[in-house]
């Protein structure tokens, strides 16, 4: 199986004069950026925390986050007030608890609305609805409402989230929330879905109100690298689990990522069925590197269990990839072979030089792969090429993946090193 990031190390031979290149990445498509927010304790009722991007947005985009298990007590977080610069978080629980959580970390995911095309050739559509109908049988409502995708129907069925961007009906947030509301998915085809705001079974005292929910449908199996909006440069995927995703207190349940990342990656998650009439949302148990673990919690509202029925996870995932590029690493060689300064202007004569070495700890290959703008020069010539590996091999593309860029890409496996030298026509 072929993978695009991998347990690579990478060497620059300075004294050598030569080095790695960077990964010179198409623009983020959607524009997306990602992060971890600290959000204190709370002793009922709490103040709302305020979230800043590290770059704001053009036009104001939709926040997905996922809560871990740092509370034991049926919790979760509220979203309000995005604009493009910043949101609002708020840690919550049902109306039956008493409110109280401890301090925690939120892993956060934002994008702009539309329906675009990622650096490896899938859709991903971003949108949100205004909606007041709720599911649950706390109430004793179960107005599903049928949607559809911005860009059209899919080619199978995508991976999913939903995450509600408001609050207005929210009376007790941070703390015990009133009315309890998280976002509830079910029937996801490559055609639709179905969708509500979930209120579990809580028969609320405090009144309903209209809620906008945010949504993201994203070609399952979606893997490849992209420069956030902030300037990062970082691994995406996106994952359907199975129908394995049980109860709080049936355990914890593995699902490993495709990519292989250098640090722990942000993820979020949601619900993709309503399997038990319960109702319920995701969290996060164990996450690593190389995978997450989730459960699916509910409330006690109705019963004091929190056991039951298997459900499906939609998860999309942002990290650090082992094989980073930056495009500030290269290393630039005039005609008469003096090392030029980083970004300089590719002209005529010049050369670029690449070294890496590598040890593929995982199954299957890799590739290492940079992208240049057509726009930087008119072409590379044929590359001087040499490798250990006997099984490696080198492309060179212009257009390659749809695009204009001209594309660099090395397929390895095992171990090895790469050394090439690349002359600007």
């Amino acid at each position: 199986m072929k993978q695009y990031f991998s347990r690579v190390s990478l060497l620059l031979l300075l004294g050598l004069g030569i080095g790695l290149a960077a990964a010179q990445l198409p623009p983020t498509a959607p524009p997306l950026q990602a992060g971890t927010a600290s959000l204190p304790a709370v002793t009922n009722p709490g103040s709302w925390t305020t979230v800043t991007f590290p770059t704001a947005f053009s036009t104001v985009p939709v926040v997905f986050t996922l809560v871990d298990e740092t509370n034991a007590e049926p919790a979760s977080v509220r979203v309000r007030n995005v604009t493009t610069t910043s949101f609002e978080l708020a840690q919550v629980e049902a109306e039956n608890n008493d409110g109280n959580t401890p301090a925690i970390n939120v892993p956060w995911v934002a994008a702009e609305q539309g329906t675009y095309t990622l650096p490896d050739g899938s859709r991903i559509d971003v949108w949100t609805t205004d909606t007041s109908a709720s599911a649950g049988w706390g109430l004793n409502l179960w107005n599903w409402q049928n949607g559809t995708y911005p860009g059209g129907n899919f080619a199978a069925q995508p991976t999913m989230m939903g995450k509600i961007q408001t609050a207005n009906g929210e009376q007790n947030a941070p703390g015990s929330s009133c009315p309890w509301r998280q976002d509830a998915l079910q029937s996801v085809t490559a055609t639709g879905y179905q969708y509500a705001l979930d209120s579990a079974e809580v028969s609320s005292s405090c009144a309903n109100s209209t809620e906008t929910l945010g949504f993201m449908a994203v070609d399952a199996g979606a893997a490849g690298i992209l420069r956030t909006l902030d300037g990062q440069q970082l691994a995406y995927e996106s994952i359907t689990s199975g129908n394995i995703i049980d109860r709080h207190d049936d355990g914890c349940f593995q699902v490993n990522y495709a990519n292989v990342y250098a640090s722990t990656p942000v993820a979020v998650a949601s619900g993709m069925t309503y399997n038990g009439n319960n109702g319920g949302w995701k969290r996060e148990c164990a996450v690593s590197a190389t995978s997450i673990s989730l459960l699916h919690d509910e409330d006690q509202a109705g019963d004091n269990e929190r056991t039951g029925i298997p459900e499906q996870a939609g998860i999309f995932v942002v990290g650090e990839p082992v094989v980073k590029l930056e495009k500030e690493a290269r290393r630039i060689y005039d005609e008469n072979g003096v090392l030029q300064p980083a970004g300089t202007v590719l002209l005529p004569g010049y050369t670029v030089g690449y070294s890496i070495t590598y040890d593929v700890t995982s199954t299957g290959d890799i590739v290492i792969r940079d992208f240049f703008d057509t726009a930087e020069f008119a072409f590379i010539d044929t590359p001087t090429y040499n490798s250990t590996d006997p099984d490696a091999s080198f492309t060179f593309d212009v257009g390659a993946n749809g695009t204009t860029d001209q594309v660099l890409e090395w397929l390895v496996s095992g171990t090895g090193s790469i050394t090439v030298w690349l002359e600007v026509q």
